[in-house]
């Protein structure tokens, strides 16, 4: 995703989706911040992420992403 709209536009999705999300084990310091994301669709199936993002200026310039799917 790039820009402000593309991310406002996968939010939309992912908040008004029919799953649970959730977010633990954040970790935020001024140049880093870390987190992982558990999903659970209405069949049962997951997605499990942990995210890791790198800030410049107020900004993210980075981000790495490592998922496990059901």
């Amino acid at each position: 995703m790039i820009g402000k709209q593309q991310i406002a536009e996968f939010l939309a999705r992912v908040c008004g989706a029919d799953f649970g999300v959730s977010v633990a084990d954040e970790v935020v310091t001024a140049d880093r911040v870390a987190f992982s994301v558990d999903c659970v669709f209405p069949d049962g199936n997951r997605i499990f992420e942990h995210v890791i993002t790198h800030i410049e200026d107020g900004k993210i310039v980075r981000q790495v992403d490592v998922e496990a799917w059901d």
